[in-house]
């Protein structure tokens, strides 16, 4: 629960209080949760009837990377184009990390 009012506000998520989920009723969190599902970013914890949201469990890397990646534009190259050089830098110095140059 806590992870779904994170990123509802993190991501300014519109309010939408549909019911998709039946077990998120008595939680605090239950308007984000709600949020997250109608922005397509939760789908659920029990496959594949995905009635139940489980707000009472840890929320895993894994399934913390799976938000990200649906609330995210993110694109991803699926290679490296030719002339992009990849570079390590010190994130002690400069706080960059791996650069694209």
């Amino acid at each position: 629960g806590e992870m779904a009012a994170f990123l509802t506000r993190g991501l300014d998520l519109p309010d939408d209080h549909t019911t998709e989920f039946i077990d998120d009723e008595q939680s605090v969190f239950e308007g984000d949760i709600e949020r997250l599902a109608a922005a397509g970013i939760t789908r659920g914890c029990n496959p594949p009837a995905n009635t139940r949201f489980c707000p009472d469990q840890p929320v895993t890397r894994g399934e913390m990377a799976a938000f990200l990646t649906r609330a995210l534009p993110l694109t991803v190259p699926q290679a490296i184009p030719a002339g992009v050089r990849l570079e390590r830098t010190d994130t002690r110095a400069n706080g960059r990390g791996t650069v694209l140059t």
